[in-house]
């Protein structure tokens, strides 16, 4: 019951979602997967929207597959630190000067 076709959306507000990132037809996972995004995003909330499941209508399903459940172990966030908004000029050694 894993997701097959599923989109990931990010909001600052929690309202409005813009989508990001959208999966058609995932094969049946080995391994965990990860899901980098084109370009970076700032969110505070994140929302995996499955639009189809694997189960016994799907291309290799069968008996087992109960309800409208989606199995996921396991999902996390990571990001990049901000930006320093007010960067400091890189400092440099300098071994002698006139004055």
């Amino acid at each position: 019951n894993y997701p097959v076709d599923y989109t990931v959306e990010l909001s600052q507000d929690g309202e409005t979602y813009q989508t990001v990132k959208s999966v058609t037809g995932a094969p049946v996972p080995t391994a965990p997967e990860v899901i980098d995004l084109a370009e970076p995003a700032q969110a505070r909330y994140v929302k995996l929207n499955v639009t189809r499941r694997y189960g016994e209508d799907s291309e290799g399903g069968g008996p087992g597959n109960d309800g409208k459940l989606v199995q996921l172990s396991e999902i996390a966030v990571f990001s990049a630190p901000a930006p320093d908004p007010d960067p400091q000029p890189e400092l440099t050694d300098i071994d002698s000067y006139d004055t």
